[in-house]
C-alpha cells in the first residue's frame, strides 16, 4: 500500500529523532484499526525491528480521534500502573503533524462473530480470550482517573451524555432504516440510571481491539482513539453485544466459544469484586449507538464520501439493532 509522501516523510523524521541513524524501511497499514495507524519496519543498530506509529493525517487538526498525543499520554499512564497491558510508548514527536511511536505487541486481534477466520479458532481458545478480556476490563475500570495525569482533567461523561452524543449521528441515518429510533431514544432518556465510576472508558472495547496470545491471554489493549472518563457500563454494553450475533444479522455468525452475555458479566463482576446493575439500559443504549454508527457509515458510502461496499451489508443489522434495543427498553422500570 502506498502512503501520502507527507506521511512517509513525517514518520521517517519521527523515527530518526528517536533513534539517530535509524531508517524507516517500510510502512504498512494496520487494517481494521481506527485512525491513522501503521506498522513501521526499521533498520538500525539501536532501534527495534518493528514499531507502530500513530499519526495525525497531514492537513487535519490533532483533535478528537486524531489527537494522537492525548492517546499516547493515556497509554503511558496506564502502562506505568502495571495493571492493564497496553503498547509501550517509545517516543512522542509533538511537531506538527504529531506522531506517537508505540511498541509492536504480538498477538491476534479479531472479532469472532464478525470475522470468519477468527471464528474458526478452537472454541476453548475463543472462550479464554473472552474471559481474560473481561477480567482485563475490570482492572481497567478499577484505575482511578484522578491518579492518571492524562485523565485527571477530563470531564466525566454521565450515561445521559453518552446517549445524547449519538443522537445527531442517528439523525443522519436514512429514515427507512431508523424506524423506531426516536421512540427508543425517548425511552432511554426518560429512564437514565444513576452513574457509576468514574472510570477510564475505552469506548470500543471488544476482541477486535484486543491482542491475545496463543493461549487466549491478553497481550495488549489497542485503539484508544475515543477514550473518555465516564461510566464503566458503557464499555460493558459494547463488549457484551459482541456476544449477540442474533442482533447483527447479515454481518455476524454464531460461533462456538463465544462467551454468553450473562457469563461475561459474571466474570467481570468476580474480577471487579462488585455487582453491576442496570445493564438492560446500557445494552439498549449500545444498540442505539451501534445502529447510529452503522447507519452513518452506510450513508457516507452511498453518498460517495467513503466508498466501502461492505457497508451495504448493514441494511439488515441497523433495523435489527433498533428493534432489539427497543425490546430491552421495554424491560426498564
Amino acid at each position: 500500500m502506498s502512503f501520502d509522501p507527507a506521511i512517509e516523510s513525517r514518520a521517517a523524521l519521527a523515527v530518526s529523532r528517536r533513534w539517530p541513524g535509524a531508517e524507516l524501511e517500510s510502512l504498512s497499514s494496520l487494517t481494521g484499526h481506527s485512525g491513522l495507524t501503521v506498522r513501521g519496519n526499521l533498520r538500525g543498530e539501536e532501534c527495534p525491528e518493528t514499531v507502530v506509529l500513530k499519526l495525525c493525517p497531514p492537513g487535519r487538526e490533532p483533535v478528537g480521534r486524531h489527537d494522537v498525543l492525548r492517546q499516547g499520554s493515556l497509554l503511558d499512564d496506564i502502562a506505568k500502573t502495571g495493571r492493564v497491558p497496553v503498547p509501550e510508548v517509545l517516543a512522542v514527536d509533538a511537531e506538527s503533524p504529531p506522531v506517537v511511536i508505540l511498541s509492536w505487541a504480538k498477538g491476534e486481534a479479531a472479532e469472532p462473530i464478525l470475522d470468519m477466520e477468527a471464528g474458526s479458532r478452537p472454541a476453548e481458545l475463543l472462550h479464554a480470550r473472552f474471559v481474560d478480556a473481561a477480567e482485563t476490563l475490570a482492572r481497567l475500570h478499577a484505575l482511578d482517573p484522578t491518579e492518571l495525569p492524562a485523565a485527571s482533567g477530563e470531564a466525566t461523561a454521565r450515561p445521559e451524555d453518552e446517549l445524547a452524543r449519538w443522537q445527531p449521528t442517528m439523525e443522519t441515518v436514512e429514515p427507512e432504516l431508523r424506524e423506531g429510533a426516536e421512540a427508543l431514544y425517548a425511552a432511554l432518556a426518560s429512564r437514565v440510571p444513576k452513574p457509576r465510576g468514574p472510570s477510564i472508558v475505552h469506548g470500543d472495547y471488544r476482541l477486535g481491539n484486543i491482542l491475545c496470545d496463543d493461549n487466549g491471554a491478553v497481550t495488549a489493549v489497542i485503539d484508544w482513539e475515543i477514550w473518555s472518563v465516564g461510566d464503566p457500563r458503557v464499555d460493558l454494553g459494547w463488549f457484551r453485544i459482541m456476544s449477540c450475533p442474533e442482533d447483527l444479522p447479515g454481518i455476524s455468525t454464531d460461533m462456538e466459544g463465544v462467551l454468553p452475555v450473562d457469563d461475561l458479566l459474571s466474570v467481570y463482576e468476580k474480577s471487579a469484586g462488585t455487582t453491576i446493575s442496570d445493564m438492560a439500559w446500557f445494552d439498549a443504549a449500545t444498540r442505539y449507538k451501534m445502529a447510529a454508527i452503522m447507519g452513518n457509515n452506510l450513508r457516507r458510502h452511498r453518498t460517495g464520501r467513503r466508498e466501502d461496499p461492505y457497508q451495504e451489508r448493514l441494511v439488515t443489522a441497523i433495523p435489527a439493532l433498533i428493534r432489539s434495543g427497543s425490546a430491552l427498553a421495554e424491560q426498564l422500570d
